[in-house]
């Protein structure tokens, strides 16, 4: 395994460590599933990223584009054009899940119920 491949794996690990974290603030863990899924997805797109020559700025805009792929598919799926790409629909979808989520942090005790808002939190943070 390369050092750069290695790297990618040990971002992925602390990623996910510092994710734990959140885990006894919820009910529910399912999210972290998920959240370890789309870290992963994101993981190996700049590992791919990398392998294939292009300019470092072109990878982190492949990574943060398919970020933003995989955030409308998770949370805005339905305000997305086609269902996956994202249009000013979405970034206001965004914006009323971070808002939700900040109001259902407040609201509740832990260990808080797996809101939208609260799930929406976690993946941003």
């Amino acid at each position: 395994m390369s050092g750069r491949a290695r790297l990618a794996v040990c971002a992925a690990v602390a990623t996910l460590a510092a994710s734990c974290a959140l885990l006894p603030l919820v009910d529910h863990a399912t999210w972290f599933l998920q959240a370890a899924l789309l870290v992963l997805i994101q993981s190996s797109v700049g590992a791919l990223a990398r392998r294939v020559p292009l300019a470092r700025a072109l990878t982190v805009l492949v990574q943060a584009a398919v970020g933003l792929l995989l955030l409308t598919l998770v949370f805005a799926q339905s305000e997305a054009v086609g269902g996956l790409l994202p249009g000013p629909e979405v970034f206001h979808e965004f914006g009323q899940l971070l808002r939700e989520g900040a109001d259902d942090v407040g609201r509740y005790a832990i260990p808080a119920p797996t809101t939208e808002g609260i799930r929406s939190v976690s993946y941003t943070h």
